[in-house]
C-alpha cells in the first residue's frame, strides 16, 4: 500500500472513530456547533489567503505540531515547518493561482474534532516539464480544537479529480 493510500486510510479511520458522535441521537438534542463551523470556515479562508500571498510559514502555523499534509507525488509533510516548506516551490511561480471552495464542515458531538471537505482549482508550473498545469481536485482536513479553543489542522489530504483538465498552454507574453 502506498504512503498516500496508507495515510488516506488512517485519516478515514480517525475521522470515522473520532466523529462517530456527530450524528444527533433521539435522546438528546444535537449540540450547536455554529461557532465552531464559523471558526473552521474562517481558518480555511485564512489558509487560502496565506497560500495565495505565498506566506507559507503562516500557512504551516495553522497545523498542529503533529500535523501532516499529503499531496499526490510529494512526500508526506510532517509538522508545521515541513508543511510550510512543501509549498515553497510555488513562491516564485508566476503562473501560480489557487482557488478554494469549502463544501462541508462537520464537528464531533463533543466539539473537540472536526473535518472539512473542499474543492480546489490550481494552476502552477510543472517543475520537470516547465509547462503550466491546471489541476482541479478535492481535499479533506481533520482538525482538532486545542485547550485554548482554537482549531488546528491535524491531517490534510488532496487529490486531483480524475477528469481534471491536465496541462494547458502557458499564457502568451507580449512585450510593449
Amino acid at each position: 500500500m502506498s504512503c498516500t493510500n496508507t495515510v488516506a486510510v488512517l485519516v478515514s479511520a480517525c475521522l470515522a472513530g473520532g466523529l462517530a458522535g456527530c450524528a444527533p441521537t433521539a435522546k438528546a438534542p444535537a449540540a450547536d456547533h455554529t461557532s465552531d463551523v464559523a471558526a473552521i470556515t474562517a481558518l480555511d479562508n485564512q489558509d487560502v489567503a496565506y497560500i495565495v500571498a505565498h506566506q507559507y510559514e503562516k500557512f504551516g502555523a495553522t497545523y498542529a505540531a503533529d500535523g501532516i499534509s499529503v499531496s499526490p507525488g510529494a512526500p508526506v509533510a510532517q509538522g508545521p515547518q515541513a508543511i510550510a516548506k512543501s509549498f515553497a516551490p510555488f513562491a516564485n511561480d508566476p503562473a501560480y493561482d489557487f482557488k478554494f471552495t469549502l463544501n462541508r464542515v462537520e464537528v464531533s458531538k463533543d466539539g473537540s474534532m472536526a473535518y472539512d471537505v473542499w474543492r480546489y482549482d490550481q494552476t502552477s508550473t510543472d517543475s520537470k516539464t516547465h509547462k503550466v498545469v491546471h489541476e482541479i481536485g478535492s481535499g479533506m482536513d481533520a482538525l482538532r480544537k486545542g485547550d485554548d479553543g482554537t482549531w488546528k489542522f491535524v491531517a490534510s489530504i488532496n487529490t486531483p479529480s480524475p477528469d481534471a483538465p491536465g496541462t494547458v498552454a502557458a499564457p502568451a507574453t507580449t512585450k510593449p
